[in-house]
């Protein structure tokens, strides 16, 4: 049975600010990693950086949240370009 939970414009903008705040968080703690700006990193890492799940991580990469990179046969992501799609992330929200 599907349930159907209704939110107000300003329920549904604090929610969004809540969750992006959270991301911008991450955003500034990675920054202040000591990773080379364009270290190559696998799925399993991006999760750990971003305290995601796989299936978020995989979501956000097939809409170009995040952008990915086939090597072989293998998905890498750029330390830089992660940090880089929050801060995007981040200012879209907050610019409403």
């Amino acid at each position: 049975m599907t349930k159907f939970i209704l939110l107000s414009e300003d329920q549904i903008h604090d929610m969004m600010d809540t969750v992006v705040s959270k991301y911008v968080t991450i955003a500034e703690t990675a920054k202040k990693m000591e990773v080379a700006s364009k270290e190559w990193l696998t799925s399993k890492e991006v999760c750990d950086l971003l305290k995601i799940s796989a299936t978020t991580m995989h979501d956000w990469s097939n809409k170009g949240i995040i952008q990915k990179h086939k090597i072989g046969d293998r998905i890498r992501f750029r330390h830089d370009q992660i940090i880089s799609s929050l801060e995007k992330m981040n200012s879209k929200v907050f610019r409403r």
